[in-house]
């Protein structure tokens, strides 16, 4: 899933014959999975369109509005895992409440 990220906000541009640049946000994410990527699209180009492709990748700095909006996804992710464990300890309680009930 990571990796999809990555490609998804990369840029690609072609040149000479077989060449393909990728250029990766610089980010350590990104240079720890560059090797993943690139084999990726090897694979991708030499048995999907069966071209010999080269693979050359660039880096470029991230958008600080693309940052911002990750982290404002992650942080409502958080909240809402937040709320949904706060809900399932509500409801155990009230479950654990209801048992007791009944026991006496």
């Amino acid at each position: 899933m990571l990796a999809s990220n990555m490609f998804a906000q990369a840029d690609i541009r072609y040149e000479a014959e077989n060449v393909v640049c990728l250029e990766l946000l610089d980010t350590i994410v990104s240079a720890g999975r560059k090797e993943e990527i690139v084999d990726l699209l090897k694979e991708v180009y030499s048995e999907r369109f069966h071209i010999p492709a080269e693979i050359r990748v660039d880096y470029k700095e991230p958008d600080r509005t693309g940052s911002r909006e990750y982290d404002e996804q992650r942080i409502n992710r958080r909240s809402m895992r937040s709320l949904r464990d706060g809900q399932d300890s509500a409801g155990k309680r009230l479950r654990q409440k209801e048992k007791r009930r009944k026991i006496r």
